[in-house]
């Protein structure tokens, strides 16, 4: 006979399988996914150098699990903001950051100091710092690092939203058939 609290899991698992699916799409949308084809644009597209800089920065610490959630490990970092001045007479600025050291290794003191801006010729509100660590220069180091990895992990997420719906369908078809 055919119970009611089977098919409710049987439901139930189903929305796991979707929410797990939803979850993926929301972590990895907004500005994570602007940032990465913005990154691909100035990696492709005409860029113009010019002189920019950095006007503001605060230091920040964050705390970061691992093992787990055993262990959490505090790390500084810098928000910074740069201006520069496009090449039709536009003042740009751009809220930035990273963990570590200001670019350039240079301290907060030295505030405000000179950078090399790289920016997108025909869309500035696509800059970068030239000459960061973190910054990639070829389409291959970009695919790897932004593309492959978050496609490595909808193919997980996918898999496990597959196992979850199908056993639940399967599940659930069967207490249909033994209803019958």
């Amino acid at each position: 006979m055919y119970d009611k609290s089977e098919k409710i899991d049987s439901i139930l698992n189903i929305l796991y399988g979707l929410a797990i699916l939803a979850i993926y799409f929301w972590l990895i949308s907004g500005p994570t996914l602007q940032g990465v084809i913005d990154e691909y644009l100035i990696i492709t597209q005409e860029k113009i150098t010019t002189k920019g800089q950095i006007i503001q920065a605060d230091e920040f610490e964050d705390e970061i699990e691992s093992n787990n959630s055993r262990t959490i490990e505090i790390v500084n970092g810098y928000s910074y903001t740069y201006s520069f001045i496009t090449s039709d007479g536009r003042k740009m600025e751009t809220l930035s950051g990273n963990y570590g050291e200001l670019p350039l290794d240079k301290n907060l003191k030295d505030i405000p100091y000179d950078v090399e801006i790289e920016y997108v010729s025909k869309s500035p509100e696509i800059n970068r710092i030239k000459g960061l660590w973190s910054n990639n220069t070829d389409v291959f180091q970009w695919f790897v690092q932004k593309v492959l990895f978050k496609f490595i992990g909808f193919i997980i997420c996918l898999s496990i939203s597959f196992l979850f719906i199908k056993q639940s369908l399967e599940d659930f078809i069967f207490f249909i058939n033994q209803n019958d």
